[in-house]
């Protein structure tokens, strides 16, 4: 089985309720698909029945007790990244561009905001201009990934991603344009926020074929 850094894949049973506007009121066992870092969801997404649910739109993400423990729930199992891609493939990412694309609201207890920023060579030491974006889910980064020019680097997977931390400067710069000392941020480095649809079209063109090509998956 896979484990790379920190990061694991659990599969797992759990009761929820679905609170989109074409799910309101639903609950029942969920077949649960969870990759986590340190104790923190990064992607989630469950399957039933009658319908797929992904975080953080059909449902709430659902922490994981620590560092060591899996999530709360039944049945719970690791898993490996090439399971846990090839259901994200299948069911989630459709899913999420159905849910981007009618423009459907996270769920109430979800507060989401989606980024990019510009990461110029000028700032930076013998490395070329990048782009990082990220899925900021109540303050914390959970998608998270950098555009070069020849290569695309995935955070859980590739180190030299990192992990985005301080979302409240990441507001600040967008909303004010200001940094941590409450100066203006140089235009080149200014943090823009994008919508879901444009988010999810750059992950898949950019971030998804990577984390195939990790997973041992085709990459079209």
């Amino acid at each position: 089985m896979e484990v790379l850094g920190t990061t694991r894949y659990y599969v797992f049973r759990h009761s929820a309720g679905f609170e989109n506007q074409d799910a309101e009121g639903k609950t029942g066992s969920m077949l649960c698909y969870g990759e986590y870092s340190q104790a923190f969801a990064c992607r989630l997404f469950a399957v039933t029945s009658e319908r797929v649910a992904v975080a953080p739109y059909d449902m709430a993400f659902i922490e994981a007790y620590s560092m060591s423990e899996p999530p709360p729930g039944e049945d719970v199992r690791e898993t490996s990244l090439h399971e846990f891609e090839e259901q994200w493939e299948h069911v989630a990412q459709p899913r999420l561009q159905i849910l981007a694309r009618q423009r459907i609201a996270p769920v109430t207890s979800m507060q989401v905001l989606y980024v990019k920023m510009p990461f110029p060579d000028t700032f930076k030491y013998n490395e070329p201009s990048s782009d990082l974006y990220t899925e900021w889910v109540n303050a914390v980064a959970r998608r998270h990934f950098e555009v070069f020019p020849d290569h695309v680097v995935v955070a859980t997977h590739d180190p030299e991603a990192g992990w985005p931390e301080h979302f409240e400067a990441v507001e600040r710069a967008i909303e004010l344009g200001l940094d941590d000392a409450g100066k203006p941020i140089d235009p080149l480095l200014q943090p823009i926020a994008l919508s879901h649809a444009a988010f999810e079209e750059i992950w898949e063109r950019y971030a998804l074929k990577r984390l195939h090509t990790l997973a041992g998956l085709p990459v079209s």
